[in-house]
């Protein structure tokens, strides 16, 4: 079986610089939006970085496959170092065609080509994006059907470094600021539901008594845009 480095997922709904899709171009990538603004994070533990990434390359033999659990196929994009590629690698492989990212209360929907490329996006502004889960704890819950719930609490953080970043199309980009803004959102409750091995839903909510700060909203705030530039909710 393989290690054991803990999980994260998210989304964001918005890219950065010649990455920020137009809206026809999330449109046609399935997006569905409303007014509006986005939200997903991580959380993560301590682990071995070279254990995460040998996880999210070496691809499962059938047998590893079946023996791992839904936390455990979670857990390899949870590291102490950014994945980066790896992170995109290991979304088009787990993902489920059918997946589904829901944020801000369900105003944003992605399917898996559209989460995959916000994610693109948001690695291209903030390459060392890592997902953090400070409480290590991860809650499975049996669905029946091969279905599973996991509920666990994330924290989201990286750097600015990279390309101007915009959170939503038509939001003016904040190119990166010297030195670079570091960004760490507030705790995020995820849930999500694997099924025969693969990802098919998340949810992610924000937790009430942070300071705001939450999905790429909440990391462009901290980078220096202007709240004012940003649609109402």
């Amino acid at each position: 079986m393989r290690p054991s480095i803990l999980l994260s997922l998210l989304a964001a709904a918005g890219l950065a610089g010649a990455f920020v899709p137009s809206r026809p171009t999330l449109a046609r990538a399935g997006v569905k939006m409303s007014m509006g603004t986005d939200v997903s994070r991580g959380d993560f533990v301590r682990a071995g970085a070279a254990a995460a990434a040998a996880a999210v390359l070496s691809p499962a033999s059938p047998a590893e496959a079946a023996a791992r659990s839904p936390t455990d196929l979670l857990r390899e994009i949870v590291t102490t170092k950014p994945l980066n590629r790896k992170l995109i690698k290991w979304y088009s492989k787990n993902l489920s065609e059918d997946f589904t990212g829901s944020f801000a209360k369900g105003k944003i929907v992605l399917p898996k080509a559209a989460y995959i490329a916000v994610c693109e996006g948001l690695l291209a502004s903030v390459p060392d994006f890592v997902y953090t889960c400070p409480s290590g704890e991860f809650r499975e819950e049996d669905l029946g059907g091969g279905r599973t719930r996991i509920t666990t609490t994330w924290v989201v953080k990286g750097t600015h470094t990279g390309a101007p970043y915009s959170p939503i199309p038509g939001v003016p980009a904040v190119a990166a600021q010297t030195p670079p803004r570091a960004c760490q959102n507030d705790s995020e409750l995820l849930t999500w539901e694997v099924q025969d091995g693969k990802v098919t839903k998340l949810v992610v909510d924000a937790i009430k008594g942070g300071r705001g700060f939450s999905g790429p909203v909440g990391f462009y705030l901290q980078m220096g845009g202007n709240k004012k530039d940003l649609p109402k909710m």
